[in-house]
């Protein structure tokens, strides 16, 4: 039903606004009238009428004044309040800093008072004769659309992809460097020394070893076509990019990290933990740390490659289950695992870096005794296909859950 709130009288207006307001399990539509909409702000009542907006199904507002819209748009914008102690807060929390955003969809220059209020401005751009011309909204627009039609599509298509990809890229960046992190301090645990990787791998390894493949997965990991997304807008809602759950999301890449590591160095100890490689040769801690910073990088890569593919979407949508391989994401996966491979194990790649950025003696690679042990390529293979195997598990168990609940 159509609920109004259009009255010549404050008092009125309040009074319709309480029979609203309290009627709080009630889903209705809701029009506002610009008259009533100044009483309401005039008594400070803008947060009952903010709860009866946000229940409501679709909000009307008419016979606005240029003046009242940006009050309009403010009545739904949500901002750190001037006190410090919310300020600082709302730097370390997404979910305390941001509840909503609000997009703002305008036609003219005299929409530009409400971007000031809103989180986004895409102006609807009329072009005569099929010509484009440059005004102030254009260059205020964060983006310009020539038809309500493409609104649907930036909101949906693009914003689903840009949701998608942006979390997982930033997941990925969080477990990657956290797992390179942590096999450090279980060395230190282990032996009491800290320093297992040489500087120059520590540089390479967000400067160039990840970098592309972390630039890829921000660009090409979608996981849904245009018309699938078109046909299901409720994946706008998926749980994986919703602020509230994001914690969880994190937490799960940060385990998955922590045992990763462990996997990591305890085969990498089992193999090289007495220090003895080959010949009766005595592997130094560089050379061990060598052999992890490449596990490392191939183990992260191939997660993100193969077991990161597998999307479950959201149950009230008619999507199966599928595994999203990108040929993008694929190809500069595989060049930063073959070429991390080449760099670490062949010495004549990398014999002037160190002597161009460091001491002459930082080692930065795998030395030839160490791969030519048998245990070296042993272990490296368990240690990937145990890290992608429980990961696979945790994927498996999370598939016959999600069956599960959608019968």
């Amino acid at each position: 039903p159509l609920k109004e709130i259009n009255c010549d009288e404050a008092s009125q207006t309040l009074k319709r606004l309480d029979e609203i307001w309290v009627k709080s399990d009630e889903k209705i539509n809701l029009g506002i009238s610009g008259k009533s909409f100044e009483h309401i702000v005039e008594a400070n009542q803008e947060h009952k009428l903010r709860k009866a907006c946000q229940r409501a199904k679709s909000v009307i507002f008419t016979s606005m004044e240029t003046s009242q819209r940006p009050e309009s748009v403010k009545l739904f914008t949500h901002r750190p309040k001037n006190e410090l102690l919310h300020r600082v807060w709302s730097r370390f929390s997404v979910k305390f800093a941001r509840q909503s955003c609000v997009l703002v969809v305008g036609d003219s220059s005299d929409d530009i008072p409400m971007v000031k209020e809103g989180d986004m401005f895409v102006l609807k751009k009329i072009q005569p004769e099929g010509k484009f011309s440059v005004t102030e909204a254009s260059n205020v627009a964060d983006f310009v659309i020539s038809d309500l039609k493409s609104l649907k599509s930036l909101i949906l298509v693009h914003g689903i992809w840009n949701k998608r990809s942006m979390t997982q890229m930033v997941y990925f960046f969080i477990y990657k460097n956290l797992l390179l992190t942590l096999i450090p301090v279980l060395h230190s645990l282990s032996s009491g020394e800290v320093d297992i990787y040489s500087p120059l791998n520590d540089l390479m390894y967000n400067a160039f070893f990840t970098f592309f493949f972390s630039l890829s997965i921000g660009c090409f990991y979608t996981g849904y076509n245009r018309l699938e997304i078109l046909r299901n807008p409720s994946l706008y809602q998926e749980r994986r990019n919703r602020i509230d759950t994001s914690v969880v999301q994190l937490s799960l890449w940060c385990a998955s990290a922590i045992i990763h590591a462990i996997i990591i160095y305890g085969f990498g100890y089992l193999a090289f933990g007495e220090g003895v490689v080959a010949n009766g040769r005595v592997a130094g801690s560089l050379d061990f740390g060598s052999y992890l910073f490449l596990v490392v990088v191939v183990t992260v890569c191939m997660k993100l490659m193969f077991i990161e593919t597998i999307i479950l979407p959201n149950r009230r949508t008619n999507l199966e289950p599928r595994i999203f391989l990108s040929k993008s994401i694929l190809g500069i996966g595989s060049i930063s695992v073959i070429f991390s491979i080449l760099f670490m194990f062949f010495d004549g790649w990398n014999i002037h870096l160190p002597r161009l950025m460091f001491a002459d003696n930082v080692d930065t690679h795998v030395s030839s005794d160490t791969a030519s042990s048998l245990w070296c390529w042993a272990s490296l293979l368990l240690s990937v296909v145990t890290c992608l195997l429980l990961n696979l598990v945790v994927k498996v168990v999370w598939f016959m859950t999600w069956t599960r609940q959608r019968k």
